[in-house]
């Protein structure tokens, strides 16, 4: 022999056996294998054409001498593994394409559970956070509509722990408020029924003394005429008084109450005293504090008509104002006052602080409309020496 070539021999292998082999591996879509022998020669490809193309056998050599591992460059992961009892080297060549896929819907996975979950954060925070600041809201109003005076409140005792502990503290406080404005009004009931009772002891022993003393004067004189009419006035004003023990009397009772007092007064004074009463009838079924003309009428005959010279004149007014409100004036024609010598006048030449100018007093009558009207309401004064004195009272 002398090395020359005889032939060739072409061997037909079944690599059914290697493809099944090989087709268990998970080497992904653009992913393949091949096998060389020790001598770099190509023993099998999927490809036949690999087999014909010089070019194409040696890029798999190439392949087959890079590095071992993740090629970042053409995204490619090579092994190589040696089969055993033979010389050839199976190669592998993964593309990644399947974990770039997973990586990929992992990603998005991500993606939409993070958007999924900003999501029910932005529907259900508010829902959250209104469940914690609504009990604090209705707390807020409650407390505001408790500082207009109404303590008609009470605020449900939920929410969170805090809130509901100030919800229960502040039911707590309107409760006790309310225990003790219902004391303090039946106080103040308590005061006015006797405010009242003081009123009438100090009208009646030194009003029916003169009174009694007028009577048995007439009835020395037999005038029994007289007699009779002061009776029937001073019985008709006692009467009207005491109205069964109630605070409140109408207009028309507080005029005729007044009335008879004159009556009995005219029948003392005789012609030094003259008056003229007039009042709106439409106002006579409402309902005012009772025994608030009389004591004005007195203290206007007592300092006002009696000290002066001459008779005197006393007219005595009830109407209703612009502004829907009830308006008594109480005016005399008498000697009239300093109002800076007896009370502490304010700038329109009203009186800030009214004299108690004997009897019950009008500081007695203010005082009580004050506390069924408020502050704003009352009686205001206005006197000049000389000429008289005029006592308003504005009720609503």
């Amino acid at each position: 022999m002398n090395n020359s070539n005889l032939g060739v021999v072409l061997l037909d292998i079944q690599y059914k056996g290697i493809e099944d082999y090989l087709n268990e591996l998970q080497l992904g879509s653009k992913g393949y294998a091949f096998i060389l022998n020790s001598k770099g020669k190509l023993v099998y490809h999927k490809d036949p054409a690999y087999f014909a193309d010089p070019d194409k056998q040696a890029e798999l050599r190439e392949i087959s001498l890079s590095k071992e591992g993740f090629d970042p460059s053409q995204n490619l992961f090579v092994y190589r593994t040696k089969l055993q009892n033979s010389d050839w080297t199976l190669v592998g060549v993964n593309s990644l394409d399947g974990l770039q896929q997973i990586r990929n819907q992992l990603i998005h996975s991500f993606v939409f559970v993070g958007l999924g979950l900003l999501l029910l954060i932005i529907v259900v925070s508010p829902l959250i956070a209104k469940s914690i600041t609504r009990p604090i809201y209705r707390l807020e109003q409650a407390m505001q509509k408790m500082k207009t005076g109404s303590l008609e409140v009470s605020v449900p005792e939920t929410g969170v722990t805090e809130v509901q502990g100030l919800a229960q503290h502040f039911n707590t406080i309107v409760s006790e408020l309310q225990r003790l404005m219902l004391e303090i009004e039946g106080k103040e009931k308590a005061l006015h029924a006797y405010e009242l009772s003081v009123l009438h002891s100090q009208i009646n022993p030194h009003f029916l003394y003169n009174t009694l003393n007028t009577i048995v004067w007439m009835a020395e004189f037999d005038d029994s005429e007289r007699v009779i009419s002061t009776t029937k006035a001073l019985a008709k004003f006692f009467q009207l008084s005491l109205s069964g023990g109630n605070e409140l009397t109408t207009i028309e009772n507080e005029i005729n109450h007044v009335t008879q007092y004159l009556i009995i007064q005219k029948e003392r004074y005789g012609e030094k005293l003259h008056y003229r009463i007039y009042f709106d009838p439409a106002l006579s079924e409402k309902v005012i504090p009772k025994i608030i003309l009389q004591p004005l009428v007195e203290n206007a005959i007592y300092h006002g008509i009696r000290e002066k010279g001459g008779p005197g004149l006393l007219e005595i007014t009830c109407s209703r104002t612009e502004d829907g409100n009830i308006k008594f004036v109480v005016k005399d024609d008498g000697v009239g006052f300093d109002l800076n010598v007896r009370g502490h006048a304010s700038g329109d030449g009203q009186s800030s602080s009214l004299p108690k100018l004997g009897g019950v007093g009008i500081n007695n009558v203010d005082g009580r409309l004050k506390l069924y009207y408020g502050t704003e309401y009352g009686i205001t004064m206005q006197s000049a020496l000389g000429k008289g004195t005029t006592i308003t009272i504005v009720i609503p």
